[in-house]
């Protein structure tokens, strides 16, 4: 075990508890536990001290990228929680600091320990990796024969409104992301969903609320977003959500984007 809690806050009656981990070389990222009133055990993972991406309702984002985590210390934070709660984790969420395609060698390993019956065994299917987007290595993910699931961090309807949150969108531009997320493995392109009975991957799509100016205004909950015309169900996908989370303030300086 190569980690140690420094602090834990506790939320839900219990439910949820947010650990403030003390890494080996003093450096320090968050985990969280959640138990569900249907079973399951999460635990929401870091993949990076900090992280690079400069998303301008992110604190984690604009405190900046420290360095990567490696495979062990993206593991141990499920092993630790599991210990301290004495509960069987039962899936697990690539949601916490850093953005994981962009530590792509150690999340690549983390995600076969956690899946493997000789390691944490947990199901593909209760795995799910978050990202901005990152396309070389959303194609690599896709590339892997299990069934994972995906969350895609879109957080603005149009490309414009991306653009003012999130930096990345300069580079990997939203047509592009929602484009590879259609495209067929067999010609070397990225692909998240798959027929031809090989495999399919659900994804999950998000949308931050307050921190764009949506001229629906929907509240948060899983609504249709109708100024969102954009987004829509790729075909042959069976599973498909947009969920939408409302922005909390930052209490961190806010430093220029990258």
């Amino acid at each position: 075990m190569t980690l140690r809690p420094l602090t834990e806050v506790t939320a839900d009656r219990g439910d949820t508890v947010k650990y403030l981990v003390n890494l080996a070389d003093g450096a320090t990222v968050e985990t969280v536990f959640m138990r569900y009133e249907d079973g399951r055990r999460s635990v929401c993972i870091s993949t990076q001290v900090g992280c690079g991406m400069g998303c301008t309702f992110c604190a984690t984002g604009l405190a900046g990228l420290t360095r990567n985590l490696t495979a062990a210390e993206i593991i141990d934070q499920v092993l630790l929680v599991q210990r301290k709660q004495q509960e069987r984790i039962t899936n697990v969420v690539f949601m916490g600091m850093g953005e994981p395609l962009l530590n792509w060698e150690a999340v690549d390993a983390a995600l076969t320990i956690l899946n493997h019956p000789d390691g944490c065994a947990i199901g593909a299917r209760h795995i799910t990796l978050s990202t901005v987007g990152i396309l070389p290595n959303l194609a690599r993910f896709g590339a892997r024969p299990e069934q994972f699931r995906l969350a895609i961090s879109l957080h603005a309807p149009t490309p414009e409104l991306r653009r003012a949150l999130m930096p990345i969108e300069k580079k990997y531009h939203l047509d592009e992301v929602l484009d590879a997320l259609r495209q067929p493995l067999e010609h070397g392109e990225v692909v998240i969903a798959r027929s031809g009975g090989v495999t399919r991957f659900p994804a999950r799509f998000q949308l931050v609320l307050a921190a764009n100016p949506c001229p629906c205004a929907r509240p948060s909950g899983n609504e249709a977003c109708s100024c969102s015309p954009v987004v829509k169900r790729p075909t042959g996908w069976s599973s498909w959500t947009m969920t939408f989370c409302p922005a909390h303030p930052l209490t961190v300086p806010a430093r220029p984007c990258r």
